[in-house]
C-alpha cells in the first residue's frame, strides 16, 4: 500500500525452569512475603502491532497481545483464606483447623501467573498539520485496555483486578522540525480506578480474609501542560 501500512506479528512458546517467585506468607499474625522456587512456568501467545498512515498528517499505531502464562509446576503454595481443603473436595493438603483457616498448601499447576493478563491491546492516533510556516498543530488520542488480572499466585478470587481501559490524549503546537512542543494533556481521562497490587490483609490475625489494595498515580485522572524541548 505504497508503504502506508506496516504489520508485524509473532507467535511464541517459552518454558522457564526454576522460576523465582514472591509469595505471601500467612502463617504468622502479620503479613510477610518471601522468595521461593516456582519449579517451572510456561508461556505462549501471539503479539501483533500495526502502523498506518491512511492520509497525510494522520498516523495510527495499534498493538495486541494474547499471553497464556501458567505455572507448570509450583508445589508448596499456601492456600488462600477460605480455600476448600481436600476433605471438602479442594486442593489444600492440610486438614483444616476450621473451614476458613489459613493452613494448607497445594500445587498451583495450571493457574495463571500472578500479575499477567491474558489480553492487552492499545491504539493511538495522531493528526498534525501546519498552521503557519513556523508552527504546526497536533491532536493525539490513545486507548489502552487489559483483561482481568489476578495478583495472587494461589488464584485467590479476592485478589482479582477486573478488566479496565484508560483513555488519554494531547492537543498542542510544535515547531516544524519538532525541536519543541507545547501541549495540554490528559491521562486516565475517564478517571478509572484500578489497583496496581492486591494482597492479603497486612494483619491477618485482626482482619482474616481481608485485603489491601495499592493504587498508583495513574489510577486517577490527571490533566496538565507539558513543554518538550529537543537539543
Amino acid at each position: 500500500m505504497d508503504r502506508r501500512l506496516i504489520l508485524n506479528a509473532n507467535v511464541y512458546s517459552t518454558t522457564i525452569k526454576n522460576f523465582q517467585a514472591q509469595v505471601s506468607d500467612l502463617t504468622s499474625a502479620t503479613y510477610s512475603s518471601r522468595i521461593t522456587n516456582a519449579g517451572e512456568i510456561k508461556t505462549k501467545g501471539v503479539e501483533a502491532n500495526l502502523m498506518a498512515r491512511p492520509m497525510a498528517g494522520l498516523s495510527i499505531t495499534a498493538g495486541l497481545a494474547y499471553t497464556h502464562a501458567r505455572y507448570a509446576d509450583f508445589n508448596g503454595v499456601q492456600c488462600y483464606f477460605g480455600q476448600p481443603k481436600i476433605a471438602q473436595g479442594g486442593p489444600c493438603s492440610a486438614p483444616p483447623a476450621n473451614p476458613n483457616s489459613l493452613d494448607g498448601f497445594f500445587n498451583a499447576k495450571g493457574l495463571s501467573i500472578a500479575g499477567v493478563p491474558d489480553w492487552v491491546y492499545g491504539v493511538s492516533a495522531v493528526y498534525d498539520r501546519p498552521l503557519t510556516p513556523d508552527l504546526r498543530g497536533f491532536v493525539q488520542a490513545n486507548w489502552n485496555w487489559q483483561s482481568d488480572v489476578n495478583y495472587a499466585i494461589s488464584g485467590d478470587p479476592g485478589a482479582i483486578q477486573k478488566a479496565y481501559g484508560l483513555l488519554g490524549g494531547r492537543v498542542g503546537v510544535s515547531a516544524p522540525d519538532k525541536a519543541w512542543s507545547l501541549a495540554l494533556y490528559a491521562s486516565n481521562l475517564l478517571d478509572k480506578r484500578y489497583a496496581a497490587q492486591i494482597t492479603p490483609s497486612p494483619v491477618t490475625g485482626l482482619n482474616p480474609g481481608g485485603y489491601a489494595q495499592y493504587f498508583s498515580p495513574d489510577s486517577v485522572r490527571r490533566v496538565g501542560v507539558s513543554l518538550d524541548v529537543a537539543f
